[in-house]
């Protein structure tokens, strides 16, 4: 799978770290980093702390928590598919996606080739 064109948010990132930092699994923590930011080359979006306003802003205009909220203006800022198990999303004006219909849309993976 091309990882060019996807992207997390660093909100999204730390909340994994404190997790699995909480739970002792930093083995786990850095394989992940690993996997999904050096090989597998996914972006990491931030939204400055200069523009926190427009964060706080969409909280007011969709009726978002903060956390959804700064998910939220990095999807409308960058013009990306919200993918979230999240159903307070629906309530806005972005259209949100799950896991499972992405993961559908895509096209199906290779048969394994036999080891020689």
């Amino acid at each position: 799978m091309d990882t060019s064109a996807l992207f997390l948010s660093d909100f999204s990132l730390h909340s994994l770290c404190v997790v699995l930092g909480r739970t002792r699994n930093l083995e786990v923590l850095d394989q992940f980093i690993g996997d999904v930011f050096i090989n597998g080359q996914i972006t990491l979006l931030t939204v400055p702390a200069a523009a926190t306003k427009t964060v706080t802003a969409a909280m007011l205009s969709q009726q978002l928590d903060f956390d959804d909220a700064y998910q939220y203006v990095i999807a409308k800022r960058d013009g990306l598919i919200l993918v979230s198990f999240d159903g307070d999303f629906d309530r806005s004006d972005l259209q949100r996606q799950t896991p499972a219909q992405i993961l559908a849309s895509l096209p199906p993976l290779p048969p394994p080739q036999p080891r020689n």
